[in-house]
């Protein structure tokens, strides 16, 4: 009988999650990868010949993680998702309604400036529309807690730009604060050039947004069981 092989969780939901994580695949036989994602991997981006070891699972975070083994993954990583999309995995400023005049003049500056720049949905801007995507998130993070294994790490990388509509680093954090994990041990960085280079399309777009929002930063956050 085959030994199972350790699985590596990755939360999708970019453009080209695809060819990330064959290339991951190709490089580490080792482990089995299992994309979390409600709208599917785009398998035209996968290597040819796709490799054996990539699972997907069609569904929203944490659906797709309750799937999982308690005690079993020695690996998660979000990489510009975790703080993004909700239960339907689509992001929620995306069905916003149009910004009012009156909501464009009682913005945040830099928001104001992207707005009259961009013209197209609205950003939600009062902290308690921020908050819908808050509970969504700790879920799945208590629930990534409980399928880690000990020792286990996942992985998160976040932007504290508004450019996507919200927030992400802090509904990250926030989450955080409402999961089994120990605020005490979490490690927040900024991300390094080199890890830009080898991350996926949001990743180098939200690094790319820094360098016009002024004061805005791109994280990488570790989590260990």
């Amino acid at each position: 009988m085959l030994r199972k092989r350790p699985r590596i969780i990755h939360f999708g939901a970019t453009d080209n999650s695809a060819r990330k994580i064959g290339h991951r695949a190709q490089r580490n036989p080792e482990f089995d990868f299992v994309e979390i994602n409600c709208e599917g991997l785009k398998r035209e981006h996968l290597p040819k010949p796709t490799p054996s070891n990539i699972l997907e699972v069609k569904a929203d975070f944490l659906t797709g993680l309750k799937r999982e083994k308690d005690g079993s993954i020695p690996i998660m990583r979000s990489d510009m998702t975790l703080g993004y999309y909700g239960k339907s995995n689509l992001h929620f400023a995306l069905s916003s309604p149009q910004m009012t005049e009156s909501e464009t003049s009682q913005a945040p500056p830099e928001m104001r400036s992207f707005e009259m720049r961009k013209r197209k949905r609205v950003f939600e801007i009062t902290r308690p529309k921020f908050n819908k995507l808050i509970p969504y998130t700790a879920d799945v993070l208590t629930l990534a807690h409980k399928k880690l294994r000990k020792n286990g790490v996942m992985t998160i990388t976040v932007s504290d730009s508004i450019r996507y509509g919200t927030n992400g680093y802090r509904n990250v954090m926030d989450a955080i604060h409402l999961s089994p994990f120990d605020i005490e041990t979490v490690k927040v960085r900024p991300i390094t050039k080199t890890e830009v280079d080898a991350g996926d399309l949001w990743v180098r777009r939200a690094f790319r947004a820094t360098k016009k929002d002024k004061g805005t930063t791109v994280w990488h956050i570790t989590l260990r069981k």
